[in-house]
Order: C-alpha cells, then structure tokens, then sequence
C-alpha cells in the first residue's frame, strides 16, 4: 500500500485541480508582488485581481487565499498555466479592440454616406407620383441654361429633384430641348407629364397660342381663333359670361383676366378649358401677390393694364406709384382725374397716340379718365406679370404726371406739378416733330 499522503495516491483528476488552484492563487498573489517573476504584464494581473473579486469591490489579502506558493514553487505547469491564461486574455482583449473599432468604422462610413446623399440630393425622391395641383407658370429666357431651368422648376415645386428629372429628361425628350416661352405647368406633376409639358416635339398634337401683353379681349379671342381653328363665336361667348369662371360681378366680360403668355394647349382642349387656363394663370399671380378677394382683383387689373399701356418694364413700378398717388392721394392740380390717353383710345377703340381735346372732353366715353374722376370702368387690356406685381407693389413717390417723350426707347419723365408737366410736354411735342408719323 502507498502513504495516502503521497503524490502518487491523489488521483490524477485532483492533482490537475490542485494544480489549476495552485496557479490561479499564484496569479492572485502575483498581482500583489506584480508579477515580477512570471513574466505577466501589469495589465493582465490587473485583470485577474478583477476576475476573482466575486464577492464585490475588495482586495483579496494573501492570508485569504487557501493555499499561496511563491513564484520559486511553481511548477512548470503552473507556470505554463499562468501564461496560457495571460495569453488567453490579451487575446480576447485584441478581439474586443478589433471589435470596437470595425463598429465606430462602420458608424463613421455609414454616417459620411448619408451626409453625401444628403448634400447630393440622393435621399430626396426623384419623382412626385402626379398628377399635379396648383398651377404654375415657367418663364424660360432665351439663353437660360438647362440647370438654370431645372432650379427653376425646383423652386416652383413642379418638380421633386433636379438630379432625378434631369435624368428623366433625357430618357424621355428624345433629344429635344426646352425653347424659350412661358409654360403652364403645376405643381408637384409627374418627372414624365412636366417632360411632355416642356417639350412639344409633335407641333400637330398641341395649338401653340402666343398671347402678348396688353392685348384686348377681341384681339385675343382673335388670336385665339386664328392659331386653334376654331370658330371665333365660340371663343366670343366664353369671353363675355365671367360668371361661369367665379369672378367679380364688376366684371362685364373676362378682358384683364386673359394672362399673355405662350400657351401650348393639348390638341384636344376645348374653347372653355384654354380661356379657363388663361384665367387661373392671371387668378394665380393675384393670389401670389396676395389679392385674394373678387372686387380687389378686378380693381388691381384695372390699374396694372393702365400701367403696362402707358409704361414698359423698366417703369412699370414708378408709374405704378405716381399712378397710386392720383386715384388715392388727387391733389389741387390733378383734381382725382387720371388723364391718361391710354384709357380714352381703349373708349374709341383705337390704338393712337394722339387724342384730340375733344375726344378729352367726351365725358359718354366711360374710359375717358379726362372727362370721369378716378379709375375707368374696368381693364382696358390684359397686363402681364410684371405690371401687376409692379401695380401690387408700386414704387413709393410723389409723382402725379408722366410723359414718354421717346417711343422707340421708353424714355419718360415724371412731374411732381403741372408746371414741370408742361416742360416734358414740350420735348414730347419736339420728339413727335422730329419723327413723323410716330406719333399717330
């Protein structure tokens, strides 16, 4: 029999086990001595001390432990224990650095892509599904850049994404472009409806109607007629019942209400549906100026056709402030009276830049703003954008006369009395002396 005390009777199961307990004290004990014989770093005893401390936040006193060897006791397996696990946990300290570092990079990566989306336009849909809403109108100038254009579009909300409609545009246009003109288009519309809207390669599928600024109601419907085909009757009718298109019941008939502006209406469209967009088109740039109510509507086309016949763009808001100036604030000299020749030839239905003294004092001619106090009955013709935005929004001064002493420039002069008038008079006359038949 062997001494139950001697190595050989401890099973071999309990010899690994003392062994194991052995090295773990030796690494408790280490982290006190630190380590200097085991060739541990001060990190890893660290970690031990961490790991067997179960019981809570306390440091584990050498007496504690059930059995401590020095570090000149341990055996060769010990020591090779202690440096497995050493080895162990560098190992799954590297894995959870590695770890780390490959989520923050995904982070990073994921949070630069989403930026660069966002700065491109990449998250924004590229397409409103349509059909469209509200109506807008497109100016295109000649010379307008194709980027220039899709900006524009984007500012109206016709279109969801510059980059998607650009992208639309050339799979859809056929290698067409977009001529200047003006387009009514509407908001929100489908990339593929604002294509077909812009692009009228088929001149046989749309009437091209061009409609300038300041024309009168039979020139319109003229127009109207003679680009369409259609019988003028038809169009005369529309024109002369505004109450089916909601307007104020000052109005006789829609003159003022027809916007100028190149028109492309679908082949299919009747007489009503193409006056009708003519109408909103002017409705939608009152209400865009903040014009909302009937009556006020018809008094501001009113002043903005006197301010587009006696006026060009460049002096539209200065008119439009002198003109102010005589309807709401009349002087001694003006006496509340308009006297624009613009009004009286809209009475006489004729376009001359001449009026006898006569024709001034026709008091039967209801536009005659010689003869009548204040603002004539109604329009005298169909102003475009500018001059009702000008007539909206008048320049502020202390004009009450104006006088275009150039008709081929559009150069005017502005009187704040009667007695500087006459001065401007006077160059009007030598101008019209000067060139014959300019004048009549």
């Amino acid at each position: 029999m062997t001494d139950e005390t001697s190595p050989k009777s401890v099973p071999k199961r309990a010899r690994r086990a003392r062994s194991a307990g052995r090295a773990a004290a030796a690494e408790s004990a280490a982290s006190t001595l630190h380590g200097s014989h085991l060739g541990v770093t001060d990190d890893d005893l660290f970690e031990v001390d961490d790991e067997w401390q179960t019981d809570g936040p306390r440091t584990v006193r050498l007496s504690e432990a059930a059995e401590v060897p020095s570090a000149e006791e341990l055996t060769p397996r010990e020591r090779r224990l202690i440096a497995r696990r050493a080895r162990q946990r560098r190992r799954r300290r590297r894995l959870i650095v590695l770890a780390s570092v490959v989520v923050t990079f995904a982070v990073v990566v994921g949070l630069i892509t989403f930026g660069l989306r966002q700065l491109l336009g990449m998250n924004e849909p590229q397409s409103y599904p349509g059909p469209g809403e509200t109506a807008v109108t497109l100016e295109v100038k000649p010379g307008m850049a194709t980027s220039s254009i899709y900006a524009k579009l984007k500012s109206l909300d016709v279109i969801a994404s510059e980059q998607g409609f650009a992208r639309s545009f050339d799979q859809l246009s056929d290698g067409a472009t977009i001529q200047p003109g003006t387009y009514e288009l509407k908001t929100k519309m489908s990339n593929e409806e604002a294509v077909k809207a812009l692009v009228a390669k088929d001149m046989t599928k749309v009437y091209y109607v061009p409609i300038a600024g300041n024309m009168r109601i039979d020139e319109v419907t003229k127009t109207l007629s003679e680009k369409t085909r259609m019988p003028l009757t038809d169009f005369q009718k529309i024109v002369e019942d505004p109450k089916r298109f909601g307007l104020s019941s000052k109005a006789k008939n829609l003159e003022g209400y027809l916007a100028p502006g190149e028109y492309r209406f679908d082949i299919k469209s009747t007489p009503e549906q193409m006056v009708r967009q003519m109408v909103d088109r002017q409705l939608s740039i009152l209400k865009a100026g903040g014009v909302t109510d009937a009556d006020k509507q018809y008094i501001m086309l009113t002043k903005a056709s006197i301010v587009e016949a006696e006026g060009n763009p460049t002096n539209y808001a200065t008119i439009a402030g002198a003109l102010e100036n005589r309807v709401e604030r009349p002087n001694e000299d003006t006496g509340g009276f308009i006297n624009s020749d613009a009004t009286v030839t809209y009475g006489l239905g004729s376009r001359t830049l001449h009026i006898s003294e006569d024709q001034k004092r026709d008091k039967s001619n209801k536009y005659n703003t010689y003869a009548n106090k204040g603002l004539p009955i109604g329009p005298i013709g169909s102003p475009e954008k500018k001059a009702i935005e000008a007539t909206i929004n008048p320049e502020k001064n202390d004009y009450y006369y104006w006088v275009t002493i150039d008709i081929k420039t559009g150069e005017t002069l502005y009187a704040r009395t009667y007695a500087e008038h006459q001065k401007n008079e006077v160059k009007y006359q030598q101008y019209c002396a000067d060139h014959p038949g300019v004048c009549e």
